[in-house]
């Protein structure tokens, strides 16, 4: 079982979810295995509990953007870190290897690879809430 049938945001989730191991699989080929040790039960999330992760998730991506912009490698390395301990705990294990890798890429300076990071994510950040929700800016 790979992702649980009635996660919090119910289908929104899922798609979100298959969102994530589609943009990142060109920065991490074996995503889907990797994410694996970061899966965990997922039934306390609710659609508050979600909505309240886009909005973290949109300024985690915002931020991180500015961060990779000015190659800030301890700024990348922090959000790098908070990703890989969000993600798993709301059902985006793909998102907690991208907090690893990026925390890693950051690490050896390879901003590019931090930058590809930060659009893939920005992007992803839109799937969580494709209906528009909350207005954010």
């Amino acid at each position: 079982m790979t992702q649980p049938e009635h996660v919090g945001g119910g289908s929104a989730t899922r798609v979100a979810a298959a969102a994530a191991r589609e943009l990142f699989l060109s920065l991490v080929p074996d995503i889907v295995i990797q994410a694996a040790e970061y899966q965990v039960d997922t039934d306390v999330i609710d659609s508050e509990i979600l909505g309240l992760f886009a909005e973290k998730m949109r300024t985690t991506a915002d931020t991180l953007t500015a961060a990779c912009a000015r190659r800030d490698a301890q700024a990348i390395r922090d959000k790098g870190h908070s990703l890989e301990g969000m993600g798993g705990t709301l059902g985006f294990p793909e998102i907690s290897v991208v907090g690893r890798e990026l925390s890693h890429a950051a690490r050896t300076e390879e901003w590019t690879r931090c930058a590809a990071f930060a659009e893939q994510l920005s992007r992803w950040v839109d799937t969580l809430n494709p209906a528009g929700g909350h207005p954010h800016g």
